[in-house]
């Protein structure tokens, strides 16, 4: 037998080729249509909606909504114009967008500083995809690439949701006045319910014809006014809520 054949079998380098390639592959991308569904916010003024959408189609974005609203007393440098989000895309996405629109070009704050709010932040989870959508269209001024079946559905239960426009017309206002009476880094659960209580109370001395004040509609007032005006995360609204 060829001793130089025998010893080839055992030669180092023929053991390290003999060792299977493994090969790093990518995850296939994900298609639009099956990309999460994220809500977030921005303090921006409304001229620049335009850039704003075609910054984010910019990204390979499923279905979108954008929400154009005005609350005059939650962002004095807007003059209280702002945006709501809820888009299908990645959180990798949404980090890249969030550093070139909100961070690099517009310098937001995205955490409250020296008594002013935060200007842009993300909802932690969505419990309910469909009510975060009716949520976001729910001012009637919008961008979005939904179809009209799909618009005609989430606009009606929009409304529905949300009491009729007297009431909107109502709570909006309430929301502002409670803004101004509430220190917003000194929030809680209990100065807000006061402030509502308070305000309550004056419309009936001022005989004013106040919309009916119980229990279920003061929490539901300070769910909305913590949850939507003061935009706490889901772990602080839990610790106003159970003081833990």
């Amino acid at each position: 037998m060829n001793l130089v054949q025998e010893s080839l079998p055992n030669h180092p380098c023929l053991e390290f080729e003999k060792q299977p390639v493994t090969q790093t592959t990518r995850s296939p991308p994900i298609p639009p249509k099956e990309k999460p569904w994220i809500a977030f916010f921005c303090a921006i003024k409304h001229n620049n909606k335009n850039y704003l959408e075609d910054t984010l189609l910019e990204y390979d974005v499923g279905g979108y909504i954008m929400g154009l609203e005005i609350a005059p007393d939650a962002h004095h440098e807007t003059d209280g114009e702002h945006f709501h989000f809820c888009v299908q895309m990645t959180e990798r996405e949404y980090g890249a967008y969030r550093k070139r629109v909100f961070i690099d070009k517009f310098k937001l704050r995205g955490q409250a500083k020296a008594n002013k709010p935060r200007q842009y932040g993300k909802v932690i989870k969505i419990e309910n995809i469909l009510k975060m959508k009716t949520y976001t269209l729910k001012d009637g001024d919008f961008l979005t690439n939904l179809t009209q079946d799909e618009i005609k559905i989430l606009s009606e239960l929009s409304y529905k949701n949300h009491g009729s426009k007297e009431e909107l017309s109502f709570r909006n206002q309430l929301m502002a006045d409670v803004s101004v009476r509430v220190n917003y880094e000194k929030t809680t659960h209990k100065a807000v319910g006061m402030a509502m209580i308070d305000l309550f109370q004056q419309q009936n001395k001022n005989g004013q014809d106040a919309v009916p004040l119980s229990k279920t509609r003061l929490d539901s007032y300070i769910r909305h006014y913590l949850m939507y005006v003061r935009k706490l995360s889901a772990e602080e609204i839990y610790s106003f809520y159970y003081g833990c």
